[in-house]
């Protein structure tokens, strides 16, 4: 309601009038529309775009389908020895250890294209006594192209379960602690001594991470 400004001064009673509201012309009612449908397909959207990030998004831990790598060798003619062990059936998606993986079997394959399936970038090269945890070891074979397929990042992230030289420092501290646990049970007098060293040997050796 709108008062007006000359009958408030002179004390004369005030007459009201509406403001008519403008009507909505055919332009109005297609944007209107428009957002309408544009609000409907975003929420019929949103469950398959959640539904397909979801299916991209790489699962964590170990299943089935992972492999333990372990660059054997180097050689001359542009290719690597790899020791391949499978992931054993009982063992915990989140337990890396050594001893959740079988029998090691040995296979051959182009550097280069092992160095892109791990998501290698120069200037970081293949090295004998690289560890690679794999995501699922199916695809891990000489068909695979490398950059020509996925590039380098994005591989590393869908084929590595655990970073390059997060699973390389694992694999070297496993390894100590084997060696320094022989020494222990040749030393240890007794059960007791021997599990008591186990115990410092392996604070040490991960420095409390385990």
């Amino acid at each position: 309601m709108v008062e007006s400004k000359t009958a408030r001064k002179r004390g004369k009673p005030v007459r009201k009038t509406k403001t008519r509201k403008p009507e909505a012309g055919p332009a109005s009612q297609r944007k209107t529309a428009t957002a309408r449908k544009k609000a409907r397909a975003r929420r019929a959207g949103a469950p398959r775009a959640r539904a397909a990030k979801n299916k991209s998004a790489p699962v964590a831990g170990a299943g089935k389908r992972s492999e333990r790598v372990v660059v054997d060798e180097i050689m001359e003619n542009g290719r690597a020895r790899i020791l391949r062990a499978p992931r054993l059936p009982k063992a915990a998606r989140a337990d890396l250890g050594i001893d959740t993986w079988g029998d090691e079997v040995e296979e051959a394959i182009t550097v280069w294209k092992l160095e892109a399936y791990v998501g290698f970038k120069a200037p970081r090269k293949l090295k004998e006594g690289d560890v690679f945890f794999i995501r699922d070891g199916s695809d891990l074979n000489e068909s695979y192209m490398g950059p020509k397929v996925i590039a380098r990042d994005k591989a590393a992230e869908d084929h590595l379960i655990e970073a390059a030289d997060e699973s390389r420092e694992q694999a070297r501290n496993e390894i100590k602690e084997r060696f320094y646990n022989l020494t222990a049970q040749r030393a240890g007098r007794n059960k007791k001594d021997r599990d008591r060293l186990s115990k410092i040997i392996r604070r040490r050796v991960w420095k409390g991470k385990r």
